[in-house]
């Protein structure tokens, strides 16, 4: 399923002299598409702009096909958690455990530790194609910020010194602008300078003039890197990519007893999908083929 094609991006770009891996990332047309499908409320809009761009720039090594990172969050704020997943290619989908907090929208951002509460606990899982095996992450971010999510995965997946920001704006409608800047030192990088700059790299000024001017040379002089190279552009769009054969797929693989229970009761099967809705209706006699081959299995 694909939802009108949204002008979000992530890019990559470099800075030769510092050896620092630059991204960019803008979802706001995408956190538009998914929150119109799912009717969220301004507040749950606004965690969810955030993780979902922070979930593009923990993805911005993923590059072969069939690559992609889920990122579940649990919270002990009103939010409760939410789960965000870029595939390769630029596809995105998500959905928030809470829809509705009306009781935060008037000013999401000012309650932010009310919606999040007082830490995330993240599992980051990188599925990879074939027979490569899979990546899983589990950590905490605390204080639960979107930066910091960022800045925790890739110090505790990969040891890789990054500093990031992630900008979630709002008007009267929910998310005006959902943004990430991320700034990595590569091995043969200038650390010294790197731990320097830090406030540089997480400055809400520069986060706010990249939102308002996305142009290569407006991040050059938020960043103070005026060599930065873009390298490559992804365009991102919502995709979901379920379907009615991995639908039956899912069923197949339920223990036997449940598929005996489900045949038994003689009604159609509906599997429904969390990121787009979309339901996959299974008649009675197909229940019970799917079973006999389990069976056989």
């Amino acid at each position: 399923m694909i939802l009108r094609r949204p002008s979000d991006s992530l890019v990559l770009g470099f800075s030769p002299g510092a050896k620092y891996r630059v991204a960019f990332t803008d979802v706001t047309e995408t956190v538009h598409a998914i929150s119109d499908m799912h009717q969220f409320s301004p507040a749950a809009e606004y965690v969810f702009g955030g993780t979902m761009a922070a979930t593009a720039l923990m993805a911005a090594d993923l590059r072969r096909a069939g690559e992609s990172l889920g990122v579940r969050l649990d919270c002990d704020g009103a939010a409760a958690g939410s789960y965000t997943e870029y595939s390769t290619g630029g596809h995105l989908r998500g959905y928030m455990r809470r829809k509705v907090l009306e009781e935060y929208d008037a000013d999401p951002p000012a309650n932010h530790e009310q919606l999040v509460g007082s830490e995330f606990r993240a599992l980051a899982y990188l599925s990879r194609p074939g027979s490569e095996p899979d990546g899983k992450s589990v950590f905490r971010v605390s204080p639960p910020t979107f930066r910091n999510l960022v800045e925790t995965y890739y110090l505790e997946s990969f040891q890789l010194p990054t500093w990031a920001n992630v900008g979630v704006r709002m008007d009267s409608a929910g998310v005006a602008k959902a943004m990430g800047i991320m700034v990595q030192c590569m091995p043969d990088g200038a650390m010294q300078d790197f731990v320097e700059r830090v406030g540089v790299f997480t400055s809400e000024e520069a986060l706010a003039r990249v939102m308002d001017d996305p142009a290569l040379e407006t991040a050059r002089v938020a960043l103070g890197l005026p060599d930065i190279e873009i390298g490559t552009a992804v365009p991102l769009e919502f995709r979901c990519g379920c379907s009615r054969e991995r639908s039956r797929a899912m069923l197949a693989g339920m223990p036997i007893r449940d598929l005996e229970e489900i045949a038994a009761a003689g009604a159609p099967q509906v599997v429904s999908c969390h990121f787009c809705g979309s339901a996959y209706e299974f008649p009675p006699e197909e229940l019970r083929e799917i079973l006999a081959a389990r069976k056989k299995a």
